[in-house]
């Protein structure tokens, strides 16, 4: 396992530099979330929206999801 996870600049992902995420020896990080849980509408884990994100069956649902919010 690394010490973070880099998503990179460019066309493909709209950044304009380098996003580095830290993780930890099992590859987690933490995320802290401006708004509480409770205070949300609507709410999905990570690994589910990870899931929705790389499976074409299923990116229409995650769509919908986001259009939602």
């Amino acid at each position: 396992m690394g010490e973070s996870i880099t998503i990179p600049e460019g066309k493909e992902s709209k950044l304009e530099k380098d996003i580095i995420i830290p993780i930890d020896e099992h590859g987690r990080t933490f995320i802290p979330f401006a708004v509480k849980w409770q205070e949300d509408k609507r709410k999905m884990e990570i690994r589910n929206f990870i899931e929705r994100a790389e499976n074409p069956e299923l990116t229409d649902e995650l769509t919908e999801f986001l259009k939602e919010m």
